[in-house]
């Protein structure tokens, strides 16, 4: 009984020693005779202090981010229905000159030529309009044409003008193929009196000749209000777009941060085992010898 119990003994001395001489691996003793492969958790680097900060300033960024996106969001809905209010009050060409207009910033009445050529004319004449307005149309006509001016005119503020051009004291605009006893057609271009600088439009465009039929003054009403609110409205949506532009590339950048921290702290940690004795034990060489292919994880 004697001999059983000292055999015993010696045996856990035994068995002790060869779990705990195997010192430095970073893992609990005894669990390198374990038949599994095993190693420190790649992710555990992640616990580090430094990284930690830059993953909460990320955050923060993040949460700023999508605030504003949301912000822009919302915009870009009203955008839209200002938009509808336009088109729904003006002539086609004429609201697509107008938001044209709105979305550059760039733009003024010396973007446009002053000039309508021949044949681009608008198919609203001047039916309708007071004579103070009739009078209004020849204020265009003998305007300098600007070869610098990068846009042409749409032709729905092509307006012709009826005047005496020919002083024989009579009005009436020459018909197609007519060349005496009437006035060669002329037209003023109205456009450059509504584009204003920086993008803006005069919203008294909302008015004859270039709205639709069908339009109501409330009509009216509302395509005045909405190039108005389009105008305030677009402005904060390009700022907006901006900031987005530059947090997207600092959320990048974090991200580029945090790659370049985590392989930082790996070769810290494989420089730190170079230096260990040369006896220390080898994890990726027992994975092998377990019949394991594994590489080295960032702990080990």
């Amino acid at each position: 009984m004697r001999r059983l119990v000292l055999i015993l003994v010696m045996a856990a001395f035994v068995f002790s020693g060869n779990a705990w001489a195997q010192w430095g691996a970073g893992v609990y003793g005894g669990m390198q005779a374990c038949p599994y492969d095993y190693g420190g958790a790649e992710g555990s680097v992640d616990d580090d202090d430094g990284i930690q900060n830059i993953k909460r300033m990320k955050s923060q960024k993040q949460k700023s981010y999508d605030r504003k996106k949301k912000r822009q969001d919302d915009l870009r809905r009203r955008m839209k229905g200002y938009e509808r209010a336009i088109r729904k009050t003006l002539l086609s060409q004429a609201a697509s000159s107008v938001l044209e207009h709105l979305g550059d910033r760039e733009r003024g009445p010396n973007s446009y030529a002053t000039e309508c050529n021949p044949g681009n004319i608008s198919a609203t004449g001047t039916a309708g309009l007071s004579r103070a307005d009739q009078m209004r149309t020849s204020r265009g006509i003998g305007r300098n044409i600007g070869g610098s001016a990068t846009y042409p005119p749409a032709s729905v503020f092509c307006v012709p003008v009826e005047h005496d051009v020919n002083g024989d004291g009579k009005i009436g605009n020459c018909s197609p193929g007519q060349t005496e006893g009437c006035d060669p057609v002329e037209y003023s271009n109205w456009w450059p009196d509504y584009a204003q600088d920086g993008g803006a439009v005069d919203p008294e465009v909302c008015n004859s000749p270039f709205i639709k039929s069908s339009a109501s003054t409330e009509h009216k009403l509302d395509c005045k209000a909405a190039i108005q609110d389009y105008y305030e409205t677009a402005e904060e949506f390009s700022e907006l777009a901006v900031e987005l532009a530059e947090m997207k590339e600092d959320l990048r950048e974090f991200d580029r941060t945090l790659d370049r921290e985590r392989e930082r702290l790996q070769s810290k940690h494989y420089d730190s085992l170079e230096d260990e004795n040369s006896e220390a034990w080898c994890p990726w060489c027992e994975s092998r010898r377990r019949g394991y292919a594994r590489s080295p994880t960032m702990w080990e």
